[in-house]
């Protein structure tokens, strides 16, 4: 497959072009297709429809499918309105223009004031941002002026009189899946209230027009469809993220490229004084975060998998004196140890590290005897926690490991060996889901090939996934107990804040519940859109039997994350541009 720009095609393709955001296949939109004519590419649309890919929101297909559009028509003159205003002060002025239509454009110069007309449409309250320290509305915009200069207020079906804050003439934002051009409004301010006072009259505007209209509360992130308007809501959507925040979860979604990097970076020497754990799900991420906010203290970088190390055991057990070879055994000591991450502070993080380097440095030197002695100790429920960590964990190290007295080869073959590896990851990573186990792999409670144990039902608490949780001797095992047993709540409840960047590498909800389960504030970072994880879900069924196989769904998605979203920074693809395609 091709992903390719639309500026970059010469001819018609309906094969190998991808779509950036959901990965689709998609075909490209010419302009002309007349064979003595050059044919000119406009945009790509999706073989099949998908009304959820970011691609598709920005660029909506003129179809019937698309967003409804409200009805652009000519607003009536309203004398009513205008009477109103004209009965507070009967003067007339060069400085103040009632505008009741769109057709009575006027020239505007920089000491002119403008009252426009908007008591019969809805007036919306973007809630969860503000403009300046001001609450932000918005209305229908019927005039489409562009008002660099001067003052613009508006009369609103609330009855407020609120004042214009993004002067572009032409912003099409969807809102809860309406196409809207709007008018951004905030509260007046002192100069403007004064001014209106000394023209009308002391707390006799706005004139009441008899029945008020309820303010619509939009809860749901606004997506910019045009040109104008894209800078304003990113400067909103920005100065929101940059406010400590006080709810169990914000989701900030954002495209490629808007950065979501940069932003964290930015924030967390916003926040000063303040704890802040930055929770990352690979290795490269993490260094790459640490080398730029050295320097900030009480910032802590770590991948999840090393806060879980931080909570529980290694289980290698070293065989010295047995007949095995030393050096062996601690190299594989050590490669458990490394594994685990188990640099992890079990310090208070109160006290304030002076970088996010030097504190693993730091915690990295615990004793080798007193590692020794919690392996020991937790090593009373005797054989069930005999394994070896296994970081790769496979068919082969799962049959090898749990199924000393079967040979290998048979096991693999007759025992259920075949695929086990996959499906013991899928049952881990989502305990809550219903699975159906097909007869091939009930076979893995057999501990060997004459063994005439019950037939495995994907049940956690038999063998073989109860030795694997008990032994912790994976990643999906320690992640299980850690979200079972919520492990990570003392850890991260040290933190005032908890910031996850990428939260789409995350791999399930298993994983959104383990970072929230104390009650710090956890701001989430990604892009919905990259779905480069979803593989993970999928189980190995190939040896499974044909007629009945395996079912191991997931859980339901987004379970855990049942609060306020909303969309960060730049959102670069306009309507009509077909600069970001497949």
């Amino acid at each position: 497959m091709t992903c390719v720009s639309a500026e970059k095609c010469v001819s018609v393709s309906k094969k190998g072009f991808i779509c950036n955001d959901c990965h689709a296949p998609v075909f490209l939109v010419l302009d002309k297709f007349s064979t003595d004519a050059p044919q000119t590419p406009r945009f790509f649309r999706h073989v099949v429809e998908n009304a959820g890919c970011g691609y598709s929101i920005r660029n909506p297909a003129k179809t019937a499918s698309s967003a409804p559009v409200a009805p652009a028509v000519c607003k009536p003159p309203n004398a009513l309105w205008l009477h109103k205003w004209a009965s507070l002060n009967p003067a007339s002025s060069a400085a103040w223009v009632l505008r009741d239509t769109s057709a009575n454009s006027v020239a505007i110069d920089d000491d002119m004031t403008q009252i426009f007309d908007a008591t019969h449409v809805k007036i919306y309250e973007y809630t969860g941002f503000l403009y300046n320290q001001k609450r932000l509305y918005f209305c229908i915009d019927e005039y489409l002026d562009k008002t660099p200069t001067g003052s613009t207020l508006w009369h609103t079906s609330d009855g407020q009189l609120l004042d214009s804050c993004c002067y572009d003439s032409k912003v099409t934002v969807l809102c809860d899946g309406m196409e809207l051009t709007v008018r951004f409004l905030t509260p007046l301010d002192k100069k403007t209230t004064a001014e209106l006072d000394s023209r009308f009259g002391k707390t006799r505007w706005p004139p009441s027009l008899g029945s008020k209209q309820r303010l619509v509360q939009v809860q749901h992130p606004l997506q910019v469809l045009s040109v104008d308007g894209r800078m304003f809501v990113d400067y909103v959507h920005r100065a929101a993220f940059e406010v400590m925040p006080t709810r169990p979860l914000t989701v900030y979604n954002a495209c490629p490229g808007a950065g979501k990097s940069t932003a964290i970076k930015q924030v967390v020497r916003l926040w000063k004084n303040k704890k802040i754990l930055v929770v990352v799900f690979n290795k490269s991420n993490q260094e790459a975060l640490q080398a730029e906010l050295k320097g900030k203290k009480g910032c802590i970088v770590r991948t999840l998998d090393a806060l879980i190390a931080s909570v529980t055991k290694c289980r290698f057990e070293p065989t010295y004196g047995n007949g095995g070879d030393d050096e062996e055994q601690e190299r594989l000591q050590a490669e458990c140890v490394e594994t685990q991450e188990n640099e992890m502070e079990s310090e208070d993080p109160s006290k304030m590290y002076d970088n996010c380097s030097s504190d693993m440095e730091e915690d990295g030197h615990q004793s080798e005897n007193d590692d020794m002695e919690d392996v020991k100790e937790d090593l009373e429920d005797g054989e069930e926690s005999l394994l070896d960590f296994d970081a790769n964990f496979s068919d082969a190290s799962f049959s090898k490991s749990c199924y000393e007295n079967w040979h290998h080869s048979e096991h693999m073959k007759y025992g259920g060996g075949g695929g086990a590896a996959s499906l013991m990851q899928a049952r881990l990573t989502h305990p809550k889901a219903k699975v159906s186990i097909c007869k091939f792999h009930a076979r893995l409670s057999l501990r060997h090939d004459s063994d005439k144990a019950t037939p495995w039902t994907g049940c956690h608490s038999t063998f073989p996934l109860k030795r694997i949780i008990d032994s912790q001797s994976s990643f999906a095992a320690r992640r299980f107990i850690a979200d079972r047993d919520k492990k990570l709540a003392d850890v991260l409840g040290k933190y005032d804040i908890i910031a996850v960047d990428e939260y789409q590498d995350s791999n399930s909800n298993q994983e959104v519940r383990l970072i929230m389960q104390s009650d710090t504030p956890v701001v989430f970072l990604g892009d919905s859109n990259q779905s480069v994880n979803n593989f993970r879900h999928q189980i190995n069924d190939s040896r499974c039997d044909k007629r009945s196989p395996c079912k191991f769904p997931v859980e339901m998605p987004h379970a855990a994350m049942p609060v306020h979203r909303c969309v960060l920074l730049r959102q670069q693809a306009v309507k009509g541009a077909p600069s970001e395609p497949g």
